[in-house]
């Protein structure tokens, strides 16, 4: 799905930024400014249709550099910061893998096969039969 990843790393980053400018992290702040500004300007070439795509290094990249960002940006921050900030910067992906798998599990289906029950093709199907309703 074009612009998925990286609308989510957009997201994630923003979160983190919120709360690196409130805890004043100046290190975090930049970092993560540019990590933005790197997500934002690709992210308009992978929408539909996708022109370029992240590929295994770049998500791999952008994965590792916004879990480093998430225990350096709270590290001088009180306790009830440095447990919100990873939840809510990385609420959604966690809870979707969680439930897959949870899913596949109980239906006795292979964990690692792919399938449409993700939460993003869900709101897709909606948004599709929503539009047909209209």
């Amino acid at each position: 799905m074009d612009g998925l990843a990286s609308g989510v790393a957009l997201f994630s980053s923003m979160v983190i930024l919120v709360i690196s400018l409130a805890s004043e992290n100046p290190l975090t702040i930049v970092v993560t400014l540019v990590l933005c500004g790197a997500l934002a300007g690709f992210l308009r070439y992978n929408f539909n249709p996708a022109s370029i795509f992240l590929g295994d290094s770049g998500a791999l990249f952008v994965g590792f550099l916004l879990a480093a960002l998430s225990v350096v940006g709270v590290q001088k921050a009180t306790t009830a910061v440095a447990v919100i900030t990873p939840i809510l910067a990385f609420g959604l992906p966690v809870v979707d893998t969680g439930v897959t798998m949870a899913r596949r599990v109980i239906g006795r289906r292979p964990i690692f096969q792919g399938d449409d029950e993700h939460i993003h093709h869900m709101l897709l199907a909606e948004a599709g039969r929503s539009v047909a309703w209209c």
